[in-house]
Order: C-alpha cells, then sequence, then structure tokens
C-alpha cells in the first residue's frame, strides 16, 4: 500500500511539470528568450517577436485613422 501511495504521488509531481510546462509553453513562448545570454541574431523567437510587433503596429495605426 505504501509502494503504490509512493507511485501515485511521483506519477502525479511527474504530470503536474509536464501539463505546467506545457501551459507555459503554449501560453508564454517568448519566456524562452528572456534568461537567454546569446547573442540573438538570426534567432527564430526574435523574428517572431519582431513580426508580431509590426502587425501590434499595424493594427494599431488602423484603429486611429
Amino acid at each position: 500500500m505504501t509502494q503504490e501511495i509512493i507511485v501515485l504521488t511521483i506519477i502525479a509531481a511527474a504530470a503536474g511539470i509536464a501539463i505546467y510546462r506545457l501551459v507555459r509553453f503554449v501560453f508564454h513562448p517568448f519566456s524562452k528568450c528572456e534568461s537567454c545570454s546569446m547573442n540573438c541574431t538570426g534567432c527564430a523567437l526574435d523574428e517572431l517577436k519582431k513580426e508580431i510587433g509590426k502587425e501590434k503596429k499595424s493594427k494599431a495605426n488602423l484603429l486611429h485613422d
């Protein structure tokens, strides 16, 4: 019985961590760049950020016109 409780606890913890990481990846994809200390030249995420920024600016300009 004790072994089952320990195994279930470990499985629940692993599932919780996996779900947390999946949710963080889906809803905050740019959080990977916050702790990155590398040069972002050619970084796919940096290019994606720029595209999203351009889209936001164009939408804001359309709303103001």
